[in-house]
């Protein structure tokens, strides 16, 4: 079997000859692989240096948000019950669990493990998107391809996902493009080799059943075919392209229907309103091109760092992508004008199929839900979606340019993509920044907390105030976050804001209920009623420290969702020597105060 990664093989005479000339050039496949990997070490050594400087930057990332769900599913459960617990949990995408399973040794090892999943996704995404391009390209493309693929490498970034729940969605996409690279080789070996089809068949098999809406794949194999210089009329072309179409349409169709027949009752959450498209289309649109995140990192970048630190390495950073790229970009073989810009037409056209391909799903999606609205599952797909959609505006302007004989054709390309690298590169790490620091933040609340969490203690709810601090995170995630961060069931956490939600008013059940008997809705869990004091505990968190609160006063709740309905003030049910029990259990000190006691994870 040929390898899927060394040139295609040429067809014609002149595509030998420019394939020759690329083999003898600087820019071969082993060494494009190694550029990529490189430059992934790189990162991960200045995001370890940084680490060890006692900076706000490296690995120290644990689960939040959507991976505490994960990170349940694998404390509770073992082999198969954990896909048969996450089905029952959510019953879509059934490949996912075998993807978490295949790696928890790494997840489960370490509190930041699953930081390192999520950052060996990126050169594995990086690689496989070379391969590809530069297999639809002939090879001719090489150095653009390179450039895209490490611009995808550093573009691992989401504002508004703190979780790394979109790792095992890359690697369904991923396979995506590996289904579509089969199928190329496929088409070039003459559709003789029937065993990259059945490959590409097998592949998009398991990226739509990781994730559902990584099943365009077939819509990029039906253009290649299409596209494909074989010398045969667009008739024949077009039959043999719906040939191919149908076992992948036919697999697709197929495993619908078996969901459909194993899946819950149909509910308003995947519900399709397709009255919603002419509000919400051009909106999926608009972040499919350019989503938000990208102002909200420029905007908290020039909050955070200095005029000089952030303009400084940006220019630093350009300067030597350009070097580089200008120097790879020179050594790019070319054919006379009017051939060389035939093949890149054909080219964009593919992969500007590919990308529409991969997103078209999310599209239609987003255009017709009431629950995922525009710019919510771009998300998934924004580290290959954004850079190549940049990357084809690069090159098409680029042959414009060459068609106007203009002479700094190459320059503006390298300045360009040289651009954009060093955009990517400083909002992965303020993307880091953010969570190395929101970890800090919630390690020292479940520090806090674990001094209340005993043996023998009938605690089981804790309503905790934030005093001059924010923790953007779902009101419905909290009892998973205490209960796998001290692994123990049953445990209960609402968290109250210093501040009035909006619209919380037409929400009535969010507002916690005190009086004298207990608490009610002192969890996510409505229906839980009054809970006895003896049960409940209410505490105070400024963003490095727990704290008590007793007693309990109606004034020190004023204008936060409570209701206080006590005529007098509450005091907390605590036994006398609990702090003794707690700083005896977790430290072996008796003699001072808890409060007192160091924060073994405060960075300072």
């Amino acid at each position: 079997m040929r390898s899927l990664f060394p040139k295609m093989q040429p067809e014609a005479n002149s595509h030998v000859e420019v394939e020759k000339a690329i083999s003898r050039g600087p820019l071969t496949v082993k060494k494009c692989l190694g550029i990529i990997v490189g430059c992934w070490l790189i990162n991960l050594s200045v995001l370890l240096v940084l680490q060890l400087c006692h900076q706000n930057f490296g690995f120290k990332v644990w689960p939040m948000g959507e991976d505490r769900v994960w990170i349940s599913l694998l404390q509770n459960n073992h082999g198969a019950d954990v896909a048969r617990a996450f089905w029952h949990l959510n019953d879509r995408n059934p490949l996912s669990p075998w993807w978490y399973m295949a790696v928890s040794p790494i997840i489960m090892s370490s509190e930041f493990g699953i930081y390192l999943v999520r950052k060996m996704v990126d050169p594995i995404l990086a690689a496989v998107t070379f391969a590809l391009l530069d297999k639809i390209g002939g090879a001719k493309h090489r150095a653009f391809c390179l450039a895209t693929a490490v611009l995808i490498l550093f573009w691992n970034f989401s504002y508004f996902y703190i979780e790394q729940i979109m790792w095992n969605f890359l690697m369904a996409l991923t396979c995506t493009l590996l289904t579509v690279l089969c199928y190329q080789q496929f088409l070039e070996q003459g559709r003789r080799q029937s065993i990259f089809q059945a490959l590409s068949l097998v592949l998009y098999f398991i990226s739509f059943t990781s994730y559902t809406l990584q099943s365009g794949a077939v819509g990029a194999n039906f253009v290649l075919a299409l596209t494909q210089q074989t010398g045969e009329p667009l008739s024949q072309k077009f039959k043999n392209a719906c040939v191919d179409a149908f076992p992948f349409l036919a697999l697709l169709g197929i495993y619908l229907l078996t969901w459909t027949t194993a899946s819950k009752p149909v509910v308003d959450y995947y519900h399709i309103h397709l009255e919603r498209i002419k509000d919400q289309f051009i909106a999926s649109v608009w972040n499919f091109v350019w989503q938000n995140d990208y102002s909200n990192f420029f905007m908290a970048m020039s909050r955070e760092w200095t005029p000089v630190a952030l303009y400084g390495l940006f220019v630093l950073l350009s300067v030597v992508a350009f070097f580089f790229l200008n120097r790879a970009l020179k050594d790019r073989v070319s054919e006379n004008l009017e051939s060389e810009t035939k093949s890149t037409g054909t080219f964009l056209v593919n992969l500007f199929a590919l990308i529409l391909a991969v997103g078209l799903p999310t599209i239609l999606v987003e255009s017709t839900s009431h629950l995922w609205l525009p710019g919510t599952r771009v998300r998934m797909i924004g580290q290959f979606v954004s850079p190549c959609l940049f990357a084809c505006v690069i090159l098409s302007v680029s042959q414009i340019l060459q068609r106007f004989n203009f002479r700094f054709t190459r320059q503006v390309m390298a300045l360009s993509f040289s651009v954009l690298f060093s955009a990517a590169v400083l909002m992965g790490f303020q993307y880091n920044k953010m969570l190395v620091t929101q970890t800090a933040f919630e390690r020292r609340l479940a520090q806090g907390l674990r001094w209340y969490i005993l043996p023998g203690q009938a605690h089981r709810y804790f309503v905790v105030r934030l005093d001059h601090c924010n923790w953007n995170v779902s009101q419905y995630l909290l009892d998973m976050f205490v209960e796998t961060a001290f692994n123990l069931g049953n445990l209960h956490l609402r968290i109250i804001p210093d501040y009035l939600p909006d619209h919380i008013e037409n929400h009535p059940h969010w507002f916690i209920t005190v009086n004298e008997r207990g608490v009610k809705h002192a969890a996510i869990d409505f229906g839980h009623g009054f809970i006895p004091w003896n049960q409940v505990i209410f505490l105070s968190f400024d963003g490095q420290r727990i704290q008590l609160i007793d007693p309990l006063t109606a004034d020190q709740f004023k204008g936060l969702q409570i209701k206080w309905l006590a005529k007098e003030p509450i005091h907390q049910s605590l036994t006398p020597d609990t702090f003794a029990i707690a700083k005896k259990a977790l430290t072996g000190v008796e003699d001072e105060e808890v409060h007192d006691l160091p924060n073994p994870t405060d960075p300072h």
